[in-house]
């Protein structure tokens, strides 16, 4: 019996250690895979995935799908900060791409652009708006904006590629104005330390605004020439797309200063206040001689699980270590920085 005993035990440890080295085995071949997977579709390689669709509710609220061949209201989201994350060129213009692709041919009949944003990098702004301008033109189709939160600076200035801008009445719209991220200057604390710093360079300019040593007078004048050129443009877009709105009252009065919908429509910067997304996208179907029942609400969303898994990558899977500022007191981005924005930031 002792034998027998000593057999059956022998034999669950040897099934136990076959079967737990076979976990390990497949782990240790599936893990190469997935950190492969992980570099590759990490974003740094400038590819960009291909949109997802995912079908939105109907003005009345509903989820309906329809047959391969039912008129679409594609559903553009402007959400973020403009030039981070979701929220680049290349992700939007690769959602206007596949729009008229494959299975979508001509069904899009007009856009909705739902918009919460303070903004962000000036010329993803107006890559985007271009690219929506361009698409509308092109393929003839309304364009209408929505926001129920923010629509200010580069956020706003994307929806002035729209036809008519509707906001609830509580909305926060405008901040007409372009900036830089802040400028820092520690020399007088490298001088309490016993620091110094030098740096090697050529070319005229190319040191300017150095935090490491005294700023000479007006170096700041190429930025603040670039900064003004950013604002001219945008007055001069904002005239030009809201007629109603006064180049003379926008840059003296209104200034970059935000305002809540009711104020926004009074002074032209939109079409409509009081609104909500099912009554703006009624009328959007309207105008585009879609009837309630036919067509179908379409978002085609860029991410994918990939994307979202390796977001922030360990460095076990990069062998880097990354050293990082935290710039959060001047509440711009280190992926903002040193870079025309077109961005409502309060907390500076």
């Amino acid at each position: 019996m002792k034998f027998i005993h000593e057999s059956l035990f022998s034999s669950a440890i040897r099934s136990f250690l076959k079967t737990f080295f076979g976990i390990i085995g497949i782990g240790a071949a599936i893990i190469p895979i997935i950190i492969i997977i992980g570099i590759l579709g990490s974003g740094d390689t400038g590819y960009v995935s291909t949109p997802t669709p995912v079908i939105l509710p109907n003005a009345e609220g509903e989820r309906v799908i329809h047959d391969a061949t039912a008129p679409i209201i594609l559903n553009v989201d402007i959400s973020g900060v403009v030039g981070m994350k979701e929220l680049t060129k290349d992700k939007v213009c690769e959602q206007l791409i596949q729009s008229r692709e494959g299975v979508y041919g001509d069904r899009v009949k007009a856009i909705m652009l739902t918009i919460h944003s303070p903004g962000g990098i000036a010329s993803d702004g107006e890559a985007i708006y271009r690219a929506i301008k361009k698409y509308k033109e092109k393929y003839d189709v309304p364009v209408y904006a929505y926001t129920d939160s923010l629509c200010a600076s580069g956020g706003y200035q994307i929806a002035l590629a729209a036809d008519k801008i509707y906001a609830t009445d509580m909305s926060l719209i405008g901040s007409v104005g372009a900036i830089f991220s802040p400028f820092f200057n520690v020399t007088g604390l490298m001088e309490k330390v016993g620091v110094e710093a030098k740096t090697i360079y050529s070319g005229k300019g190319k040191d300017a605004m150095n935090s490491v040593r005294p700023w000479t007078p007006d170096e700041d004048a190429h930025f603040q020439n670039i900064i003004d050129a950013q604002y001219e443009d945008f007055v001069a877009l904002v005239v030009k797309e809201r007629p109603s709105v006064s180049k003379k009252k926008l840059v003296n009065e209104y200034g970059a200063n935000i305002f809540i919908g009711k104020q926004a429509k009074k002074i032209g910067f939109i079409d409509e206040s009081g609104a909500t997304y099912d009554g703006t996208l009624t009328a959007l179907a309207t105008a585009a001689g879609l009837e309630p029942e036919e067509y179908q609400v379409i978002k085609l969303q860029t991410s994918n699980w990939i994307d979202t898994f390796f977001e922030k990558r360990s460095p076990l899977l990069t062998g880097t270590v990354e050293h990082t500022i935290d710039m959060s007191a001047t509440g711009i981005a280190p992926e903002l920085m040193g870079k025309p924005l077109y961005l409502y930031n309060p907390i500076r």
